[in-house]
C-alpha cells in the first residue's frame, strides 16, 4: 500500500503558501482601496469648494486609520520617501504626514534617516 502523508503534507503546505499569498494580496488592495476613497474625498471637497458649497461643516475628514494606512502604503510600494513626497502621493496634508510619522516612528513602524535629499522614511 502507498504511503500517502508525503502527497498530502505537500498539499497542504502549498494551500497555506496560497492562502499567506492571498492574505498579503488582500492586505494590500484594502491599503490601495483607502488611498484612493482618501483620494476621492479630497476630490469630492475640492469640488464643492470650486462650485462655492464649502464651508466649515462640509469639510470631510478621513476615516479613522485611513491617512495611517495611506502612509503606510506609500511606504511600502516606494520606500525612502520624504514627508514632502508622501503628503503629494497621498493626498494628505503635509502636517498631518508629519505627525502621523512621528507616531509610527515611535511606534517602531517606521526608521528615519537624514539624507542629502531631506529625512527619507522607510517601514522597519
Amino acid at each position: 500500500m502507498p504511503d500517502i502523508k508525503d502527497p498530502l503534507a505537500d498539499a497542504e503546505r502549498q494551500l497555506e503558501k496560497q492562502v499567506e499569498r492571498l492574505d498579503g494580496e488582500i492586505s494590500t488592495r484594502e491599503d490601495e482601496l483607502a488611498i484612493l476613497r482618501q483620494q476621492r474625498q479630497r476630490a469630492q471637497a475640492a469640488l464643492r469648494s470650486l462650485r462655492g458649497q464649502a464651508d466649515s461643516s462640509s469639510r470631510t475628514r478621513a476615516g479613522r486609520g485611513e491617512n495611517r494606512a495611506a502612509i503606510l502604503a506609500a511606504l511600502q510600494e516606494e520606500p525612502g520617501l520624504t514627508a514632502r513626497e508622501l503628503a503629494e502621493r497621498t493626498a494628505i496634508s503635509r502636517p498631518t504626514v508629519t505627525a502621523a510619522l512621528k507616531r509610527l516612528s515611535d511606534e517602531g513602524i517606521v526608521r528615519k534617516a537624514r539624507t542629502e535629499r531631506g529625512v527619507e522614511h522607510e517601514l522597519t
